[in-house]
């Protein structure tokens, strides 16, 4: 069997299109390639409406060789997903880019000789087998180094699903999970709403060690029913070790009463913060504390609660 190949009297290279012995303004093909040759080719299995001779046969040519790199892709796409990289996409940007750039693990199997009766197969990029039959393995492995896909760390972050994995510690010994004044759905963290209150409603998750990237962002509702512009009652975001609860916290956001103004979006990167934790368990809090007596006014609702990171 033999190749197409050559270049384009119609469209200019592509951008992505670089590497050794790739200068031509024209775009040229192949891109890559793969074995093709019915003597060598594919074992298939046949099952036709009206058999003649069912069973395994070999066959080959471009109809054996494009379905193996759409299933090579397939596959890798689906080990990349698996570890929170970016699928292949438009694929033809990343297989060069592996290409024109040095590599761990070798993407292609340089051929090297033969041709299409025009062109002639040498070493690197060539008009007959482009950059060469594909190595999914070392593929995957290669492509493992492009940006990581966002990652969401936390469970359960509107409560809908009660309070597991949530912890709770209520001076006042109240549930914190509720149906008053959700911001989606059913439920939403209700915290202090009682006298010299004291709520928390933490969750302990794992730090990736390779995160990049990371971005906390929730849901607030502040309620009172005073109008003084003091600053008496108090509500905080932070991150802790879980083991040590008592130890000084990294605050992420401090809030007061006179801060109530509805459902209001918070984001903040975090990317710096989770630095001592890296690799590590981390405890998100949410923290309200109410100063008045005999009876706060002043609570919290907290809802749809995000923390995603990005892995380097």
């Amino acid at each position: 069997m033999g190749s197409g190949g050559g270049k384009s009297t119609h469209f200019s290279r592509a951008d992505y299109q670089s590497g050794l012995n790739l200068t031509d303004a024209s775009r040229q093909v192949p891109d890559v390639s793969a074995n093709a040759d019915p003597a060598t080719g594919y074992a298939v299995y046949l099952t036709p409406k009206n058999p003649k001779d069912p069973g395994w046969q070999v066959v080959g040519g471009t109809s054996a060789a494009s379905p193996l790199w759409a299933g090579i892709a397939a596959d890798i796409n689906q080990a990349l997903r698996a570890i929170h990289v970016s699928p292949l996409g438009h694929a033809l940007p990343a297989l060069y880019r592996i290409y024109n750039t040095p590599q761990i693990y070798p993407p292609y199997h340089d051929i090297v000789k033969g041709s299409n009766l025009f062109y002639q197969a040498g070493p690197n990029y060539d008009l007959v087998t482009g950059m060469g039959t594909p190595d999914a393995w070392n593929i995957m492995r290669d492509l493992q180094g492009a940006p990581g896909l966002p990652t969401q760390l936390l469970q359960n972050v509107s409560f809908e699903g009660g309070l597991a994995p949530w912890q709770e510690h209520s001076a006042g010994g109240y549930e914190l999970i509720s149906m008053a004044n959700p911001h989606t759905g059913t439920y939403s963290a209700y915290l202090c709403g009682y006298s010299n209150c004291d709520d928390t409603i933490t969750q302990t998750l794992t730090i990736p060690a390779s995160t990049h990237n990371a971005v906390l962002s929730y849901w607030i509702y502040i309620g009172r029913a005073d109008t003084t512009t003091t600053c008496t009652d108090t509500f905080h975001v932070f991150l802790r070790a879980p083991t040590a609860p008592g130890t000084t916290a990294t605050d992420i956001q401090k809030l007061c009463n006179t801060d109530a103004n509805g459902w209001v979006q918070y984001s903040f990167d975090i990317t710096a913060a989770l630095v001592p934790y890296l690799g590590k368990p981390v405890q998100l809090g949410f923290q309200a504390i109410g100063a008045t007596s005999p009876r706060s006014s002043f609570f919290v609702n907290v809802d749809d609660v995000s923390l995603y990171v990005t892995r380097g």
